[in-house]
């Protein structure tokens, strides 16, 4: 949403505060010409229901006016340029109306009309901006063009006879109640008589006046019993003997205590009568009269039979249970006779569960239901035999009466003001306590009978003097104004800056030393007439307005001044220095807010520094460009951490702790400037601090500086096309449909051919229909991806084919009518596209053991994880013989999510919810394929709208995925920059198989440049490169100790567990991949009697918590242990008396209930561990046998098995042994290359990857095979200079492509390791 530069708006809440104390006085100090003798004016404006539009004019010159001179025009929703005009006709007399009227408006309308039309003008609602003009020349307008917000909905306005001045600007911020009195809709009973708008009516009882017929003017006289804002209009209930009733108007000024008299139209707004009126017909008649006695009241009367009679009354109840309370702040409260609702208008709140003894307030109706209202918190009594004060504890000014009660009958009040307890013998309270300094306020109640309540306590800061407070008094060291809400006087201050016509920034002079109130404040007066250097005088009323922003956004408020009256009282002062940050001021570079807005840091928390700068001069010198323009808007630093990530082009980089609240927004709104990130100021920018759509802004004042450039130049991937190497993008193209300039089309066109190096995939997000935004029903974007492959080819590319699948209409989000969804093209002489039945918009896609179901398909379309959000697409492609899914996603926006600088702390983000469930889908989708298909390969990637570090990226990785973005160098970890936060939001994810395979480039061609400066997007394509080529690593340290730190390393980035196991004897380590695989843990190797240095320091990488020892005493020694508790890690032991308890241990440590087990040698260990890693994928213990003699302790852990699972023949596992297993099968082979190639054939699953280690020793084989187990991979053995014939045949039967070799060349030589990657 694009934000206006320096105009400032006031909302209908703010003037109608703005105007208390002022009845029907100016809204603020107008400086403007008397009426001159050529000028007509609005004077009443109707919009009531269906066609009741009305307007009436009014000649307010000495001369009568020729009306053919006038026009009348329309712009619909405030658009820009007239949508409908109507020429006036006639003459209108001087003093005289003239009324404009809706062919179709009532009876009674037309009745007064001087002009009736069917004419589209006169078809306005409350959201269009009209406009009168004299000989083209505007002279008035009403509403706001460029502002769509309803302002004027069903509503009547009749202008007040002191605002005889048109406005001639529509352009600028329009509030109603400045120039205008509102009344109820359909209210037409002033049309034809401006400016006498006032009948002779008689004084009624509120009663009778209750009983007329809606829109009848009456006039009541009652006692003020409650007085709310609501919706830019006071809310007075007033009530005499006979009932009661609400009076509405902007601006009354009237305390609850004070007889009125008010006059206006009767009617109900949505069931709640009132008289709907003005300021001026308004009246206190006798102040402090005295508030009516509170009738008691019970649920019965807020039924809906009952209510009525108590409508706008004073009522109290008495012992109610709060049972319930709403997400509006509505809470249920139960009595005897059943419930009702209390809904308070302040902060007040109740407590679920708890009892009250007394309830005090006014009765509402809204939405069906009577209500009680309280007004305060002293309304809100648990026990009756207690003190309330009003204003219960706070800030209050100088001179403040604090009113104490109680609602204890034949008892009095006694108090203390110097900390003491109170007692019988302290003061009594007769009547208000006057407050002139900070006081805490003790007071008891005492019954007649001596019984003494316990002591309330209520704590006041006391401030300066209404009459003489200064700009940093108002700002106050908080977020919002000690002095809200109250008319302040003598504000002095020099001007800084000006807000075109509305208003002004204005600094104190004469600063005070605490840097946590600000001294500077904007004040709201309209045609002000003052100029920079002016030294003014303002009285007006302090008030907290919320700046543009998003609808949905929690924002911090604005304090201001809106002003009632300005004097300037000298010109061409000279402005206060500014303070310059980064010198004057420290920013904090890390830490927004971390109390929860509990208490105001303004050195520690950002978000409180900013706030102690509100409306003052400050300087940015020689600042660096973080962020490139935007919203005529550009995010720079002065000063960053120490440790701060940055990108190589020099911007702001976020991390999970630090957001990087250095970053200034600056506005560059009627400045020539485009800047690139890493672009630096020579010299300075200054402004005034200002804030809106959720953050503080520079309000840029005088000359903007000239820019050095940083040299940031547009990414060229190295990532090329190679023959055994497969290249897929991800291309977010922002909002692209056929519709798109052709300029945008061609940009990307090339940065595709030129900068990505023609992928032969790219997953295409946010592709529009043929026809974009257009709302028209069509969903097809045939037309879209071939405008883009036609640009593709006339900047050189290959001729792409494309592949989606369309849609229904308006149901995945995006620009209404734009259909928005992701797609494919794809290089068909590269690859293929599998020719299988397309899927449809809410058809989910499948999987079986031959690929997808649909290609391409949608993943779960119907899921309520994608209601409102585009749906991801899963595409099957063939390269070079191998077959690769690739899932293309959109995940829902981060809208909703509470702002850094916004007003909710702690930070809520919202939109996590949706983007959680839709990466819980996708993992479950790409399983789903890694369980059905053979070695499958899977791709998904897209706009996946959050950080790489996030809860729904970790989620959708998994355990299947390895997120390729964290693979990328920190300095190139960016795709998207908002607001000078350079972050990650595009991904490419692969299945593990392929992570050692990929290569990931961010190429960095958008994020960090304007529009103007030629982005096509702003987003940065994500590239990546699978080789499918036969590649073979080897894995290896100095000796076997070294090796199975480097397979830690390589599996591990972080373990809470270890195994630890001896090095040079296998008996105890030979059942142990199972039980790390399960701990995920890696096993490491020591000597029996030390640990080593390199293991320790392993220890530590890992930040292991706990090991496990396999293996008594003998084999790890208990110097070992004390070795692993000195490091802090807690530790357990399995053993047992020899290698077969041991195992047996080993295997119930398992834990589980596994119905398998693998049996073998275990006086030898390479069939064991060929088996290790099928056993830990499966959780199959592994158990140890003689080769003639099943032990005890073995047959004791089959004892629950189904099966069994023997390794090896008959010379290390006898058939008598095998006899004696339950439902025993054997898998063996000639040798023991042999038998791991039948492991590997028979049990190992479809896999690429393979681990292979020397079949001579044991080391390697052990601690690797729970990396290979991660890896899904079989081990294989081979002999030190050759590949066994039995282990040639499995790699070619089964086409293992990748191999991981365990060990130094003495183990596994150069020579075995070329031949397995030939």
């Amino acid at each position: 949403m694009k934000k206006k530069g320096l105009v400032k708006g006031v909302s209908s809440v703010v003037v109608s505060s703005m105007v208390l104390g002022m009845l029907a006085g100016p809204a603020y100090n107008v400086k403007a010409e008397a009426p001159t003798a050529d000028m007509l004016l609005f004077s009443e404006y109707v919009e009531g229901g269906s066609f009741n539009k009305a307007l009436e004019l009014f000649n307010g010159t000495e001369n009568d006016l020729d009306l053919s001179q006038f026009t009348l025009d329309h712009h619909n929703g405030g658009a820009g340029e007239p949508t409908y005009s109507l020429e006036l006709k006639g003459t209108l007399d001087a003093g005289e109306t003239y009324v404009i009227a809706n062919e179709k408006a009532s009876q009674d309308i037309l009745d007064v009309a001087d002009q009736v039309t069917n004419d589209q003008t006169m078809g306005f609602n409350g959201n269009d901006t009209l406009v009168l003009k004299k000989d083209g020349v505007i002279i008035d307008s009403i509403g706001q063009v460029g502002l769509s917000d309803d302002f004027a909905k069903d509503v009547t306005l009749t202008r007040k006879t002191d605002q005889l001045v048109g406005d001639a600007d529509p352009s600028d911020s329009f509030d109603i109640n400045t120039s205008y009195n509102t009344h109820a809709k359909d209210t037409i009973s002033y049309l034809g008589k401006y400016p006498d708008v006032t009948e002779n009516v008689d004084v009624s009882k509120i009663k009778d006046a209750r009983s007329v017929d809606d829109g009848t003017t009456v006039k009541v006289q009652g006692i003020v019993t409650a007085s709310f804002v609501e919706g830019g209009q006071t809310n007075l209930y007033i009530q005499d003997d006979t009932a009661g009733i609400i009076v509405r108007a902007a601006g009354l000024d009237a305390s609850i205590g004070d007889e009125v008299t008010a006059q206006g139209p009767f009617g109900a707004y949505n069931g709640l009568q009132q008289i709907a009126t003005s300021a001026d017909q308004v009246i206190v008649t006798t102040e402090n009269k005295g508030t009516p006695d509170v009738q008691l009241v019970t649920s019965a009367d807020f039924s809906s039979e009952q209510g009525e009679s108590v409508e706008s009354e004073y009522v109290k109840v008495q012992d109610i249970t709060i049972t319930d309370v709403n997400q509006y702040g509505d809470y249920t409260a139960e009595d005897e006779d059943g419930t009702f609702l209390i809904s308070p208008k302040t902060d007040l709140e109740m407590e679920v569960g708890k009892t009250y003894e007394l309830v005090e307030g006014v009765v509402t109706y809204a939405y069906g239901e009577y209500r009680l209202v309280p007004r305060e918190e002293a309304d809100v009594v648990e026990t009756i035999f207690s003190v309330a004060a009003s204003p219960s504890s706070g800030s209050v000014v100088k001179g403040a009466e604090i009113k104490l009660r109680t609602a204890q009958p034949d008892a009095s009040i006694y108090y203390t003001m110097d900390g003491s307890d109170p007692t019988k013998e302290s003061t009594a309270y007769t009547g208000p306590i006057t407050l002139n300094e900070d006081t805490t306020i003790k007071a008891v109640v005492i019954k007649d009978s001596g019984e003494v309540s316990e002591t309330a306590s209520f704590s006041y800061e006391v401030l300066a003097p209404l009459d003489n407070v200064d700009i940093h008094d108002i700002q106050g060291a908080a977020h919002e104004s000690p002095y809200k809400d109250m008319n302040v006087e003598n504000v002095d201050g020099v001007v800084t800056a000006l807000d075109g016509s509305n208003g002004f920034y204005m600094q104190d002079q004469d600063p005070d030393s605490d840097v946590a109130t600000s001294e500077g404040i904007y004040v709201y007066s309209r045609n002000s007439g003052v100029s920079v250097g002016d030294a003014v005088n303002v009285n007006g009323q302090v008030n907290e307005w919320r700046e543009d922003g998003y609808d949905d956004a929690d924002d911090l408020l604005t304090t201001q001044i809106s002003a009632a009256a300005v004097e300037v009282t000298s010109s061409d002062e000279t402005l206060p220095d500014t303070t310059v940050i980064g010198e004057d001021r420290i920013q904090p570079t890390e830490n927004v807010e971390d109390d929860g807005l509990t208490s105001f840091d303004a050195e520690e928390d950002a978000i409180d520094f900013y706030e102690s700068l509100e409306g003052m001069v400050v300087e940015l010198k020689d600042a660096t460009v973080t962020g490139p323009p935007k919203y005529d808007e550009v995010a720079v630093y002065v000063d960053k951490s120490e440790d701060q990530r940055m990108t190589e082009a020099g911007g702001l980089l976020i991390s999970p702790d630090d957001y990087n609240p250095e970053r200034v927004l600056v506005d560059i709104d009627g400045y020539d400037v485009d800047v690139t990130v890493g672009d630096r100021m020579n010299g300075s920018i200054t402004g005034v601090v200002g804030y809106d759509y959720s953050n503080f802004k520079i309000r840029t004042t005088g000359d903007f500086p000239t820019v050095e450039g940083g040299g940031t130049e547009r990414e060229t991937s190295d990532l090329q096309v190679e023959e055994d190497k497969l290249n897929v993008a991800t291309y977010n193209m922002e909002n692209f449909s056929a519709d798109t300039s052709q300029e945008k089309v061609d940009r990307i066109a090339e940065s595709m051919v030129n900068n990505l190096n023609q992928p032969d995939i790219i997953g295409l997000v946010e592709v529009q229909d043929n026809n974009g935004p257009t709302d028209d029903g069509t969903v097809e974007a045939d037309e879209s991806y071939k405008k883009l492959i036609q640009a593709i080819e006339n900047a050189g590319g290959p001729s792409y084919q494309f592949t989606d699948v369309a849609p229904l209409d308006k149901t995945d989000g995006g620009q209404p009518g734009g259909n928005i969804r992701v797609g494919f093209i794809y290089n068909p002489e590269r690859v293929s596209l599998p020719d299988k039945e397309k899927g449809d918009a809410v058809t989910a896609v499948d999987v079986d053991e031959n690929g997808l179901t649909l290609n391409p398909g949608r993943i779960d379309p119907e899921n309520e994880a994608f209601d409102d959000s585009r749906k991801p697409l899963a595409a099957e492609f063939e390269f070079n013989g191998e077959k690769i899914i690739v899932v293309t996603s959109h995940f829902n926006s981060k809208g909703g999510d509470d702002a850094l600088f916004g007003a909710s702390h702690p930070i809520e983000l919202g939109s996590e919810v949706q983007r959680m469930k839709q990466a819980e889908v996708v993992n479950g989708f790409v399983q789903k394929v890694v369980d059905h298909v053979s070695d499958a390969n899977v791709v998904v990637m897209g706009d996946l709208n959050d950080f790489e570090f996030s809860n729904p990226i970790n989620a959708l990785e998994g355990d299947v995925m390895t997120n390729m973005v964290e693979e990328l160098p920190v300095e190139e970890r960016y795709s998207y920059n908002y607001q000078g936060n350079s972050q990650v939001l595009d991904h490419i994810l692969v299945t593990n198989n392929l992570s050692e395979r990929t290569s990931i480039d961010s190429v960095n061609i958008n994020a960090d440049f304007s529009e103007e400066a030629g982005r096509a997007s702003d987003h940065d394509p994500m590239l990546a490169q699978i080789d499918f080529a036969d590649t073979a690593e080897r894995i290896s340290g100095i000796d076997r100790y070294q090796t199975a730190i480097e397979v830690s390393k390589k599996g591990w980035e972080q373990s809470g567990t270890v195994v630890i196991a001896r090095g040079d004897s296998f008996p105890d380590a030979l059942a142990g991949a199972p039980l790390a695989y399960k701990l995920d843990a890696p096993i490491l190797l020591t000597k029996s009697n030390k640990l080593s240095s390199e293991v320790k320091a392993e220890l530590d990488r890992l930040g292991a918590e706990k090991a496990v020892i396999l293996g008594g005493d003998g084999a790890v020694s208990d110097y070992v242990r004390y070795q692993l508790e000195g490091q802090g890690l807690s530790v357990e032991r399995i053993d047992g008396k020899d290698r077969y308890e041991t195992a047996a241990n080993i295997a119930a440590r398992l834990d589980g209930s596994p119905d398998k087990a693998i049996v073998a040698d275990g006086r030898n260990y390479p069939d064991a561990l060929s088996a290790a890693s099928f056993a830990a994928q499966n959780g199959y213990p592994i158990l140890l046998t003689k080769t003639n003699e099943l032990p005890a302790e073995t047959k004791r852990a089959l004892k629950n098995m189904e099966s069994t699972i023997v390794t090896g023949g008959t010379k290390a596992v006898s058939d008598d042994v095998l006899n004696q297993l339950p439902d025993a099968m054997r898998v063996s082979g000639a040798d023991r290359y042999a038998t791991a190639a039948k492991i590997a054939g028979e049990l190992s699953g479809n896999s690429k990857a393979a681990f292979v280690s020397t079949g001579r020793d044991f080391a390697d084989a052990l601690t690797g095979s729970v990396l290979a187990a991660k890896y899904g991979a079989p081990m294989l053995l081979v002999k030190p200079d050759d590949i066994p014939d039995s282990i040639d045949d499995v790699i070619e039967s089964m086409d293992y492509r990748n191999f991981h070799v365990l060990g130094g060349t003495k183990a596994v030589s150069d020579d075995v390791l070329n031949e397995l990657q030939d």
